[in-house]
């Protein structure tokens, strides 16, 4: 999964703090925003208390989506001043905007931090079980939003699989309808798969 998120280094280290006296931060560096959003998304518990780009973990840690970095921090907490000095010394930082695709995934009822984006085979067939990488066809170019949805007592997955064309999601429709359990709509170059857990 790392590799179809454009993972291009990793490291470890232990700091000293003024804020909580010492840390240990693990930073993730990707090729672009949305692969370290991808990967973001993919290391955030379920149970994480998270805002935005930023979720306070169950073991008081925290994570952190930067740029094309994912930053984890553990063992305490860096001063908010501290913060932004890392931030300016981090290498090869690369900025763009967000994937506009987890916007259109609906709140009510959404399992919080349940969001996976997949850009890969590997990726789908760890966050989407039930739809096959042959059905989505990622030769063609697709990213996915996966998300979790409470209805009634029972989990569905609903995920959103956005093509470059219309054309494109015209031509793989068929294909997405002949998955089993499964409702499937098409909207422009989106095509929605609601399925079981």
């Amino acid at each position: 999964v790392g590799k179809e998120f454009g993972s291009t280094a990793g490291a470890e280290s232990k700091y000293a703090s003024t804020g909580d006296g010492s840390f240990t931060l693990t930073a993730w560096r990707f090729e672009d925003t949305t692969g370290a959003f991808a990967a973001f998304q993919s290391l955030r518990p379920d149970a994480a208390d998270s805002a935005g780009t930023s979720a306070s973990l169950p073991d008081g840690g925290s994570l952190v989506l930067h740029k094309n970095y994912v930053l984890r921090f553990t063992n305490g907490k860096p001063h908010p001043g501290e913060l932004t000095e890392l931030y300016g010394k981090l290498p090869e930082t690369r900025s763009s905007s967000l994937p506009p695709l987890s916007g259109y995934l609906p709140v009510k009822a959404r399992v919080p931090n349940s969001e996976r984006y997949v850009l890969g085979p590997a990726g789908l067939e760890r966050f989407v079980p039930g739809v096959d990488a042959g059905t989505a066809s990622f030769h063609m170019g697709p990213e996915a939003q996966s998300a979790r949805y409470r209805i009634k007592g029972e989990e569905v997955r609903l995920t959103i699989f956005s093509y470059p064309t219309p054309q494109m999601a015209i031509a793989k429709l068929p294909d997405f309808a002949k998955l089993p359990n499964t409702m499937v709509r098409r909207s422009g170059p989106m095509i929605v798969v609601a399925s079981p857990k």
